[in-house]
């Protein structure tokens, strides 16, 4: 799986790409709330971590799923949230 994010003052936009199959989700930025990690699952006593965006309509964004690092998904939410300012 491949993911795409544009991120600027207007919003955020994701494309994901599977098996030649894409599809986008869009969130202008007065809809984008707070950018969260979440333990998605855990193998022995690794952690993998999703980084999600809360929406104001309610349902969430998943940028990105499965993140082992935690100090590169930290670094990806600071750089969405700084170029969403």
């Amino acid at each position: 799986m491949h993911t795409s994010v544009v991120a600027n003052a207007a919003g955020l936009a994701i494309v994901y790409r599977l098996l030649g199959l894409s599809w986008s989700l869009k969130a202008h930025s007065g809809e984008i709330g707070d950018i969260a990690l979440n333990v998605g699952m855990q193998v022995g006593m690794t952690p993998y971590y999703d980084l999600k965006i809360t929406r104001a309509t309610g349902r969430a964004l998943t940028v990105s799923a499965m993140l082992r690092d935690k100090r590169e998904a930290e670094w990806l939410a600071a750089e969405i949230n700084k170029a969403l300012r």
